[in-house]
């Protein structure tokens, strides 16, 4: 018996551009429905009425929201590839699995969350919805055998900064989260309608996005805020992000402010307090409000205060 084929993580292209990936899912999402009758202990037949394939990955959040943006992008060119290994090293051959979008199928993009912690890595959890070319065709074409693309360089990467509130800064933010919390329709109300096996559309139907900041300080933090919270305007909360330095690998005074865009929302303190021997901890969670299509996060840049 001839020893199993082992294939490992590789880059990821969508459009042009190449993603690094730090773990990557395809769930093919197939629906099945069990038929039993006639009062049979078993059932008899399993039917398959149709599958929403999609991808899963993680990418430095930067990268994901250079290309991508916070809402949808449309997607022509999605490749996906698995690093092959022989004589137990990474093939250098062309001759690595590549999946990629059908003739005439397309699909979209979005990032679902992103978060960091002290001395982490931001990284971004996007997610690819595949869409049929006619709904009867599976939106994947058939492995093929490839080269593995290159990054045209490696990714910006940032780690946890400051919490900014009406232009002080806070000391002692630990970690931060962003919940995207995207509604986005596959299909007609989630199924591909007219008895079809595959999705054709997606529809980007909006957002509930929020930011949850962990902090090590929060009577400093509540005395900000107050117990039940504070509005939000334009540019109020700044949440920070240091960049690391491509040479010396180390965080810089410089990177990107994650700000609330829009005059309205509101920063609410969450659950603080301490255990025995350890320091207390709490957090505030702001819900971003928009009366237009503007997204109510925004992404600057500057100086980390």
């Amino acid at each position: 018996m001839a020893d199993p084929i082992v294939y490992s993580l590789a880059p990821l292209r969508i459009n042009a551009t190449v993603l690094a990936t730090a773990g990557l899912q395809v769930p093919p999402d197939v629906a099945s429905e069990a038929f039993r009758h006639s009062g049979n202990e078993f059932a008899s037949a399993l039917v398959v009425p149709g599958a929403a394939p999609r991808v899963r990955f993680r990418t430095p959040f930067k990268a994901a929201y250079d290309l991508i943006g916070f809402k949808i992008l449309p997607v022509t060119t999605l490749d996906i590839y698995f690093a092959k290994f022989a004589a137990s090293i990474r093939d250098p051959n062309s001759t690595h699995a590549k999946y990629s979008l059908a003739v005439s199928a397309k699909a979209v993009a979005f990032i679902r969350s992103f978060s960091v912690a002290h001395g982490g890595i931001a990284m971004a959890e996007v997610e690819v919805v595949l869409l049929s070319s006619d709904g009867m065709a599976h939106p994947f074409a058939a492995p093929a055998t490839a080269a593995l693309p290159t990054l045209a360089a490696q990714p910006t990467l940032h780690t946890m900064g400051t919490t900014s509130i009406n232009g002080t800064a806070i000391a002692g933010a630990v970690d931060a989260s962003v919940d995207l919390a995207p509604n986005v329709m596959i299909g007609i109300d989630g199924t591909p309608g007219d008895g079809l096996l595959y999705p054709t559309v997606a529809t980007y139907l909006g957002g509930a996005p929020s930011i949850e900041v962990g902090h090590g300080d929060p009577i400093t933090l509540l005395a900000t805020l107050g117990l039940t919270g504070v509005a939000v305007g334009a540019s109020t909360f700044k949440q920070w992000l240091r960049e690391f330095d491509a040479t010396t690998q180390l965080a810089l005074s410089t990177g990107v402010s994650l700000t609330i865009a829009s005059a309205s929302g509101r920063m609410i303190p969450v659950d603080f307090g301490a255990d025995n021997q350890s320091a207390a901890k709490g957090g505030l969670r702001i819900e971003g409000l928009s009366t237009s299509t503007t997204h109510p996060i925004a992404v600057g840049t500057g100086t980390v205060p």
